[in-house]
């Protein structure tokens, strides 16, 4: 996990603006209700219909060793102001707690999510594949950090693809067993957290993972980036008020919006993974600054 303690994060950062937002509309946000533990998964749900998931590297996704909290230490948070429990979570060096902190930052943001409250802020809001053919040409080189749905949608765009993912081969790809043993997907390279700084340093288009956010290595990859032509975050945790982002050299952030509160939370707790409420009750969307692309 990256060390952070001595100066502000870009996640920080956001939640500076996030209360803001609070505060100049003058509502004041829900208290914890309950948190949803799933395999990979922490879905924080307020008194007031808030609901926001964030990656937790548990499960089949685990990755770190001695980051187990307590259930009773979730338990007390309950009935606590959402800002509160961020505030008391956010710079944690516990993975667990750090999830919950950007689960709650993504159920606070959701209101601001919306069409019209992007547009009324000035953002644009594309779709995945416009913005994928008009960003990555055949010529380039692009680094996806973390392995997942937006591999299939980069696979066949680019002169070189590469993936770091801190889990194993045999977790992420496909083994094939014939007159050879060889993996699937061919036309990308995989690589380990090692060789993130080398990876991003030489490449065109960088695509990071918003579960970054939860371990913290999102601020050092940023900066590994800063020579790439566009830079952009992706995935269910970064369904998080936006801005701050990019004024920090993301260029699009391609992530969700919960439409269905309701549903989304009966689906988080009767289903046996996130996979249905990630993808029936969560409206896909891409968005950018006003100049931005």
């Amino acid at each position: 996990m990256s060390e952070q303690r001595n100066k502000t994060t870009i996640l920080e950062k956001t939640f500076v603006q996030l209360r803001l937002l609070y505060e100049r509309e003058g509502i004041e946000p829900g208290a914890l209700v309950k948190i949803g533990l799933k395999p990979g998964w922490t879905v924080v749900v307020g008194t007031k219909g808030e609901c926001g998931t964030a990656f937790s590297f548990s499960g089949p996704h685990k990755a770190y060793e001695g980051h187990q909290v307590d259930l009773e230490v979730l338990k007390r948070s309950v009935g606590q102001n959402l800002m509160d429990v961020i505030s008391e979570s956010i710079r944690s060096t516990l993975i667990p707690l750090r999830s919950v902190a950007v689960a709650a930052m993504s159920a606070l943001s959701q209101r601001f999510l919306s069409v019209d409250s992007l547009t009324k802020r000035g953002l644009q809001i594309w779709d995945d594949q416009s913005l994928l053919e008009r960003v990555i040409t055949p010529n380039d080189v692009v680094t996806l950090i973390g392995y997942g749905g937006m591999v299939q949608n980069v696979l066949g765009r680019c002169k070189e693809l590469h993936v770091a993912d801190m889990r194993s081969r045999e977790s992420l790809l496909t083994t094939i067993i014939g007159e050879e043993i060889e993996y699937e997907p061919k036309r990308l390279t995989l690589h380990g957290p090692e060789d993130d700084e080398a990876l991003l340093d030489r490449s065109d288009v960088v695509i990071i993972t918003a579960s970054s956010l939860v371990n913290g290595t999102f601020d050092d990859l940023l900066r590994y980036a800063s020579h790439a032509r566009a830079v952009g975050l992706y995935g269910p945790s970064a369904s998080i008020i936006p801005e701050v982002f990019f004024e920090h050299g993301i260029d699009f952030v391609m992530s969700h919006h919960v439409i269905n509160p309701k549903k989304f939370i009966d689906s988080m707790e009767n289903d046996m993974n996130m996979e249905s409420a990630l993808k029936k009750f969560q409206k896909y969307q891409v968005m950018l600054p006003a100049n931005g692309i």
